[in-house]
C-alpha cells in the first residue's frame, strides 16, 4: 500500500535500469525492491540518470531518490556527475563505486575530485552497498553507512522447487555453456536472460528460458538453488536463504563482490561449479539479517527527516 500524496513530499526518482545501450535487469530488480520497501507515492518527476540531467532548479522538490547500483563512481551517470546548485538532498539507498581488474585503483586516483564531488552532492551519511565503497569513503573522511542492497529483502513467497536457476556472467561464456550443458544432464534448469546478447547463448539448450525480468524474483525464490555469475542473481537467492553458487568467468578483483565476501559467499571459478553440493548454503545468513537491519534503520532515518 503506497502512502497518500502530501504536498510537502514532492520528489524526483532517479531511474537506473535503462542505459544508453541496454536494459539492465539487475538495476530493474534494485528499483523494484526499493520501491516496495519505501512505499512512496509516485514521483513528481522521474528521470533516467544515465541519459538525463536533474533540473537546474530543484527547489520545488523535497528530495531526490538515488536507488543505488554502481552510480557513485566517476563518469557513471549524467544526472549525479553534474555540479548541482540546489540544496535539495539526494539520498542514496545502497550505492557502489565499481573498480575492477589488476590496476583497479588507477581510475579512483585519476578521478578523485569527481568522486568527492559526487559524494558532496549526496546526502550524508551516504548509503553504501559494499564494504569497498564504505571503506573508501571512510578514508576520504566522508560520512557513510554500509547498508547493503534492497534485493537482500525477499519480496515474495519462497518454496523449494525442483530446478536450478542459472544466470550467465559476462565473461568466458564458452566455459559457462559447457558448465550449463553439464548441469542440464542431471538437473532441471531455468536460465534467466539478463542481457539481450544472452539470447544467442540459449539456442538448443535443454532448459527453460526466462526473458521476462518481472518473473526473475519468483524464479529465484522458488528454485532449488542458484548458479550464477551475476551479483543480482546471487543477492535475491540469498534473500530467500537459498543455496547460492557464484562464479567469476575471469578471476580478478571486483569491488562489487566485496559484498559477497562480507556475507561469506565463496567466489569460485567456473570449474569449481562441476563439484558443488546443490543443497549446501555457504554464506552467513546472520550477516544478511544484520545488513537488513542497517538498511531498515537507514530507511527509518530517511522517513523521519524527509517524509511528512
Amino acid at each position: 500500500m503506497q502512502m497518500e500524496r502530501n504536498k510537502n513530499n514532492k520528489y524526483v526518482w532517479g531511474s537506473i535500469y535503462g542505459t544508453k545501450n541496454a536494459f539492465n535487469s539487475g538495476n530493474y530488480l534494485i528499483e523494484y525492491c526499493l520501491k516496495n520497501i519505501l512505499k512512496l507515492p509516485a514521483p513528481d518527476l522521474e528521470i533516467n540518470v544515465f541519459l538525463d540531467t536533474l533540473p537546474e532548479n530543484l527547489d520545488d522538490f523535497q528530495f531526490v531518490i538515488n536507488p543505488g547500483c554502481t552510480n557513485l563512481g566517476p563518469n557513471t551517470t549524467l544526472a549525479f556527475s553534474k555540479k548541482l546548485y540546489s540544496k535539495t538532498p539526494i539520498i542514496c539507498f545502497g550505492g557502489s563505486i565499481w573498480c575492477k581488474g589488476k590496476y583497479w585503483m588507477l581510475p579512483v586516483l585519476k578521478n578523485i575530485n569527481q568522486l568527492v564531488h559526487i559524494a558532496k552532492n549526496t546526502w550524508h551519511p551516504i548509503g553504501c552497498r559494499d564494504p569497498f565503497t564504505y571503506k573508501l569513503y571512510q578514508r576520504l573522511h566522508i560520512k557513510a553507512e554500509f547498508i547493503g542492497c534492497p534485493t537482500l529483502f525477499c519480496q515474495g513467497n519462497v518454496s523449494s522447487g525442483d530446478y536450478v536457476a542459472f544466470s550467465f556472467g559476462r565473461e568466458n561464456v564458452p566455459e559457462q555453456l559447457k558448465l550449463l550443458d553439464h548441469i542440464t544432464k542431471n538437473q532441471n534448469v531455468k536460465v534467466l536472460v539478463h542481457d539481450v546478447i544472452e539470447e544467442r547463448y540459449c539456442q538448443n539448450l535443454r532448459a527453460e528460458i526466462v526473458k521476462d525480468v518481472s518473473r526473475f524474483l519468483g524464479v529465484f525464490y522458488n528454485s532449488k538453488c542458484i548458479v550464477t555469475g551475476r551479483l543480482h542473481a546471487a543477492l535475491p537467492g540469498i534473500s530467500a536463504n537459498k543455496p547460492v553458487f557464484y562464479f567469476q568467468g575471469i578471476p580478478e578483483f571486483d569491488s562489487r563482490l566485496t559484498l559477497l565476501n562480507y556475507l561469506g559467499l565463496p567466489i569460485q571459478t567456473i570449474n569449481d561449479m562441476y563439484n558443488i553440493d546443490y543443497s549446501s548454503i555457504n554464506y552467513d545468513f546472520s550477516k544478511v539479517l544484520h545488513l537488513k537491519e542497517s538498511y531498515t534503520n537507514y530507511v527509518k532515518t530517511f522517513r523521519e527527516k524527509f517524509v511528512q
